[in-house]
């Protein structure tokens, strides 16, 4: 009987050490996103999202992954050489943060501030999504 009794404590003391690998790894590594919006009409100061990564390499930060973004919960206008809401958004380990801001990317945690710099009407709760890049990027 104690036999049994020791395997269980064994296997509740292993399940409460394992926890859950995301959740870790979502404490080590956040998403940023370059405030610099691309523009319409195939704007010359629009940055590809190898552009961008190379940006944050190139500053010293580790870029985990890219993916390409698009802000919502904002109404974008339609002229030409105006901001469209699409963004870069790559993954960077936390403690590259400070680093990665100097550079003009902030935690998507923070996306809702992007209202304070461009003159788009709220249309909901303002976030993204991760959007399939154009372009091949």
């Amino acid at each position: 009987m104690m036999k049994y009794l020791y395997g269980a404590m064994l296997v509740t003391v292993l399940s409460a050490c394992s926890g859950d690998s995301s959740d870790s790894s979502d404490r080590h590594s956040v998403y940023v996103y370059d405030t610099d919006l691309f523009r319409s009409c195939d704007h010359p100061e629009n940055e590809t999202l190898q552009q961008s990564a190379q940006t944050l390499i190139s500053g010293g930060v580790d870029v985990i992954s890219s993916s390409c973004g698009q802000i919502t919960g904002l109404a974008w206008p339609e002229v030409c050489g105006a901001p469209t809401g699409r963004i870069n958004v790559h993954l960077i380990h936390r403690n590259n943060l400070v680093d990665a801001e100097p550079l003009g990317y902030k935690s998507v945690d923070r996306i809702g501030e992007v209202t304070t710099n461009y003159d788009a009407g709220v249309q909901g709760e303002v976030g993204y999504e991760l959007i399939e890049c154009n372009g091949g990027e």
